[in-house]
């Protein structure tokens, strides 16, 4: 093995890396505050959530290697199961971008498909990303998996509805401004759960 100069300056960094470990823990205590507020504002609601639905808990988690770059992941709330799948997904991605998206799967998704096809409409205008691939579980932002909603005809959502088993909708803002955060995903919690949950 041999290392570039500017490869064994990064080994030797130990600056960085522990720069790095703290960063973790201020995001990590964001994702907390995140989950505390949305718990708080969906208490009152009295929501129809699909039975089994986490909306105490949450569960926030870390990795190092989406895209090659160290992300984490707050779902709240959330339901994962085999055939059942209902999650708000918030995501920090170093380098890349702070997200939030709604992910319904299987029966769930059939279940609340005509309410959205019904309501999708309040969500033009709002910066808001369909996914348009056939795997539900990437989260980059580039033409092959999100789509601006505002930019795509109802006859291809339906097309792309009638051959797909899940729905994801996004919003995406930048990790810039982590002081926006928290109202940027009950913004966009709101939005969701009005087009989904509407009559």
């Amino acid at each position: 093995m041999k290392l570039s100069p500017e490869e064994l300056n990064y080994l030797l960094d130990q600056d960085f890396l522990l720069a790095k470990v703290k960063i973790t823990d201020k995001l990590i205590d964001q994702l907390s505050d995140i989950q505390q507020a949305i718990k708080g504002y969906l208490l009152p609601q009295n929501l129809p959530f699909p039975q089994g639905t986490d909306l105490n808990d949450g569960k926030i988690s870390k990795g190092e290697r989406y895209k090659d770059l160290p992300y984490l992941v707050l779902d709240f709330p959330k339901l994962i199961q085999k055939e059942r799948i209902f999650v708000l997904r918030t995501m920090i991605w170093w380098g890349n971008e702070f997200s939030t998206s709604l992910h319904l799967q299987e029966e769930i998704w059939e279940t609340l498909r005509t309410a959205f096809l019904r309501n999708y409409s309040g969500l033009k205008g709002k910066d808001v990303y369909f996914c348009v691939a056939e795997n539900p579980w990437e989260y980059h932002f580039e033409a092959d998996n999100y789509r601006k909603l505002d930019e795509i005809s109802i006859q291809e959502i339906e097309s792309h509805i009638s051959k797909a088993n899940f729905l994801k909708i996004s919003r995406k803002t930048s990790l810039s401004n982590p002081e926006t955060w928290k109202d940027f995903s009950l913004e966009s919690l709101r939005l969701f759960l009005s087009v989904i949950f509407q009559e």
